[in-house]
């Protein structure tokens, strides 16, 4: 089980250069990436992106490069920009009668001198981004990972508690059945004429049998079993990036079960188990809102 949530972080150092990457993962429907990329290796987004998506399925991923350039660039001084700017300048200085226009101002603001790098034509450089790229993925990866291991153990103690909890509701059974038989009893016995109390149990018991069937919940006991053993078995087997969404649709169906559960079971006996068993699939939808 892999967490959407993780970071991760990796650098190379040379000589010519130094790269670093950062990755973050938070958990999304659908794929949202974002990758921040310096201007000057814009080129480089295309195969970051087709990298990036060979590990997530699904979040928001955000991706950030830094890299500083140790090459020694190449200058040039653009002289006929530079001829035209003195005659321009002189021609400001004599006009308003003021001292000479600093060179340091001339030459930072009008783009005379060039500094051309050839970083950017190292296949080394581009093949060493994708390389760093990657091992900021694993590490991000090995963060989603233990995070996953949290969420799995979460998981796991709520289905314990909600087996627990149906197992409870399954031993009320005969108490809250004999319950309804002794009231149902009263009941008529107060209503009836004396007269009619001879055939009272046989009717007794018809009238029992049919109301008693509204509140069967057998099957809905079974449905969750059957939910829990199938969620376990998933957790088990699977490691896929799509193990989230088969939880989120499982923990659906047992949130229906339990809702119909409540409905036809509501009373002092399973009352406070039937809401540990809501409680705790609406903790799981929840979490698994986070699994890949």
């Amino acid at each position: 089980m892999i967490s959407m949530t993780g970071y991760g972080k990796a650098s190379l150092l040379k000589d010519e250069y130094e790269i670093e990457i950062e990755i973050k993962s938070v958990n999304a429907k659908f794929l949202d990436l974002k990758c921040y990329i310096p201007r000057d290796v814009n080129y480089l987004e295309l195969p970051l992106r087709t990298t990036i998506n060979q590990y997530f399925k699904r979040g928001t991923i955000e991706m950030r490069l830094r890299f500083a350039d140790r090459t020694k660039p190449e200058v040039t001084v653009n002289k006929d920009k530079l001829k035209v700017l003195k005659q321009a300048m002189q021609t400001i200085v004599k006009t308003l009668q003021a001292e000479k226009m600093p060179i340091e101002y001339i030459l930072r603001e009008y783009d005379i001198v060039e500094f051309k790098s050839h970083l950017f034509e190292m296949i080394e450089f581009n093949k060493d981004v994708v390389t760093v790229l990657k091992k900021a993925i694993q590490n991000q990866q090995k963060m989603a990972k233990k995070e996953g291991i949290s969420i799995r153990k979460n998981i796991l103690d709520s289905v314990s508690r909600i087996s627990d909890a149906l197992h409870k509701i399954d031993e009320s059974i005969p108490a809250f059945r004999k319950e309804l038989f002794e009231n149902m009893k009263t009941r008529i016995e107060e209503v009836m004429p004396q007269s009619t109390k001879t055939n009272l149990e046989q009717r007794l018991m018809q009238e029992l049998a049919i109301y008693l069937d509204r509140y069967d919940i057998q099957e809905e006991l079974n449905r969750l079993r059957e939910h829990i053993d199938t969620l376990q078995k998933q957790i088990k087997e699977r490691e896929d990036s799509d193990l989230g969404k088969t939880l989120n649709f499982i923990f659906q169906e047992m949130q229906r079960e339990a809702n119909t559960l409540g409905s036809k079971y509501s009373n002092h006996h399973s009352f406070g188990d039937i809401l540990v068993i809501k409680e705790e699939i609406e903790k799981c939808r929840e979490i698994v809102q986070n699994v890949m």
